[in-house]
């Protein structure tokens, strides 16, 4: 499957360019406040201080969607289950 990928850091934008039927599609329907991780981790910038729990909750977050991506790539045979 080839794919056209945006230059991006929004998940939404990434999650977005796959074809229909990723479970990722409906289990996260929205990533902007894990995309404000990555940018925040990258830029300088006005942000607030990340706090240990929010840290836990997106590296939570960041783990349950990598697993739905591996699930979905073990399906289509892409990657081994």
């Amino acid at each position: 499957m080839d794919i056209d990928l945006p230059k991006t850091h929004s998940l939404d934008a990434l999650r977005d360019t796959l074809p229909g039927g990723w479970a990722i599609q409906s289990e996260f329907s929205d990533l902007a406040w894990l995309s404000e991780w990555n940018a925040s981790g990258r830029y300088p910038g006005d942000w607030p201080e990340a706090r240990h729990d929010d840290a836990e909750h997106a590296i939570g977050v960041a783990d349950a969607v990598i697993a739905s991506v591996r699930g979905d790539l073990a399906q289509r045979n892409v990657l081994p289950s």
